[in-house]
């Protein structure tokens, strides 16, 4: 058995369906204040109680890499009381029923990443959105202003391990240059070009966010059921 991510663990046992994200984002506002960790950022929330967060140590002018996430799951995986860690597996449990249950992992684990990456860059921005699997409301109400200093978008909100996505639904979300430049390094870490379905994204580019974007697999399986589980050394 492979040593607790005490962050993972945190975000699973955290119950945040489409539309009562309040759990999430209160735990997410206090995290990012522990400046030891994360160093100084700037934290926004609009109406829609999307998180806008930019970290820049030396105040310099620039062009940030962006990431997202999504803070809502399928409210039908319901609430956790216990997570079990076996085999490098993370798998949701329900000790009243003996039965397995979802974690949302969909899209914890790409907050787990955005926070992460938080930690260990300079210079980034990262954008939380509110009920995507509703049909992504926090994105399609988002503050594009946040976008205008940035290169990229980055969302880890695809299962599996090995997925590139440049187009999702039909929306091609990044140009023939960009695609070049990140297939050199698909083919380092084993990812491959698939298609994709809705996700946040994909809104921004339909809503004009003028730079390229991907969604990439971030190691959980069997998304909005209760068999959902997810592979530590994937994600």
């Amino acid at each position: 058995m492979g040593k607790t991510d005490k962050l993972l663990v945190t975000l699973y046992g955290i119950y945040s369906p489409s539309a009562n994200e309040k759990s999430m984002i209160e735990f997410l506002e206090k995290e990012l204040s522990k400046t030891e960790e994360y160093g100084i950022l700037t934290i926004e929330k609009d109406e829609k109680s999307n998180l806008y967060i930019t970290k820049n140590i030396n105040n310099e002018e620039t062009f940030y890499p962006c990431v997202a996430a999504h803070m809502d799951q399928v409210a039908s995986n319901g609430i956790l009381n216990k997570i079990l860690l076996i085999d490098d597996c993370y798998i949701g449990w329900d000790s009243n029923s003996h039965s397995q249950k979802g974690l949302g992992a969909d899209d914890k684990n790409g907050i787990w990443c955005a926070l992460n990456l938080l930690k260990k860059f300079n210079k980034i921005k990262v954008a939380f959105f509110v009920s995507e699997e509703t049909g992504c409301i926090g994105s399609g109400n988002c503050d594009m202003d946040f976008f205008k200093d940035i290169r990229y978008v980055l969302q880890a909100d695809r299962r599996g391990s090995s997925d590139l996505i440049y187009k999702a639904g039909g929306t091609q979300m990044a140009s023939e240059e960009f695609k070049t430049e990140v297939n050199k390094l698909a083919d380092i870490y084993r990812y491959k070009e698939e298609t994709g379905m809705l996700t946040d994204v994909k809104t921004l580019v339909e809503r004009g966010i003028g730079v390229s974007c991907i969604n990439l697999s971030c190691g959980y399986y069997n998304p909005h059921s209760a068999t959902e589980y997810t592979i530590y050394d994937d994600l």
